[in-house]
């Protein structure tokens, strides 16, 4: 039986997703506690992609093959995971699915969502967003995020392109919403390039900032030159907030998810 695993996780103390070598990750600490439960069976968990050292979930989705158990149903499961697993590690749901069902390869698109607070820091909010006061200028923000969608070739916002065989990417959505001093840019797509989201906040803020308009942005991206951009942004504003297999629920997501809007 294919069992599909909804997850969320503060990655704060983790080393991304994927199992590395002398690094805790999500998948080591997944696939240890169901061989636990499994009496120590090898399971593999597939994801719906990797998220980077210090990148957060709400919703990242993931599928194992379960072996022979017959005592295990769903419920049981999802409680003795949460048993086991770190507190900064939720299983959401569990469900089964047919054996075609794959978490990255029925993927047909995910909201990537990162959180700016121009205003107060405190210990709370500083976990989950990117705190950079000069952050204004949200009209040409929300032209520069237009420019954006559509299929574009996204050389400019990715780290190690020349791993890269095909940079071109389709963002079916890029907007900014304000609520209060936090802003959350938002980005619907088929698919991301590595630290693509965080190569493109990174220039944003200095739109944000007044420092360079929307048509300044827009020539970063046609120049498509890592070069021309400028720095990362931080990982730790960042959240994959949902993952979508079917077209009713393309694009529909909630940013009340987001934990900044509950430390205020």
């Amino acid at each position: 039986m294919r069992k599909k695993i909804i997850i969320s996780y503060d990655g704060t103390n983790y080393g991304g997703w994927q199992i590395q070598p002398n690094r805790n990750t999500i998948q080591e600490e997944i696939e240890k506690k169901l061989s636990m439960l499994y009496a120590w069976q090898k399971i593999r968990v597939e994801a719906s992609g990797r998220t980077d050292a210090g990148v957060h979930a709400i919703a990242q989705t993931a599928h194992y093959d379960e072996p022979d158990c017959p005592n295990l149903n769903n419920e049981k499961i999802l409680k003795a995971m949460n048993r086991m697993l770190p507190r900064d590690i939720r299983i959401i749901r569990i469900e089964d699915v047919s054996d075609d069902f794959h978490a990255r390869f029925s993927v047909l698109g995910k909201t990537y969502v990162y959180v700016i607070n121009s205003g107060i820091e405190n210990a709370f909010n500083s976990k989950y967003s990117w705190h950079y006061n000069g952050f204004k200028n949200i009209y040409e923000v929300r032209k520069s995020l237009k420019i954006l969608e559509g299929k574009q070739d996204f050389s400019s916002f990715t780290v190690e392109r020349n791993e890269i065989d095909n940079p071109e990417r389709v963002i079916t959505e890029a907007k900014l919403v304000s609520r209060g001093t936090y802003h959350f840019l938002c980005f619907t797509g088929e698919g991301f390039l590595y630290k693509m989201v965080r190569s493109i906040v990174g220039s944003l803020v200095f739109v944000g900032a007044g420092k360079i308009d929307s048509s300044q942005f827009k020539d970063i991206l046609l120049k498509k030159d890592r070069r021309e951009a400028f720095d990362t942004a931080p990982p730790h504003g960042l959240f994959l907030l949902k993952v979508y297999y079917n077209d009713e629920e393309y694009g529909k997501y909630d940013l009340n998810d987001i934990p900044v809007l509950r430390v205020r």
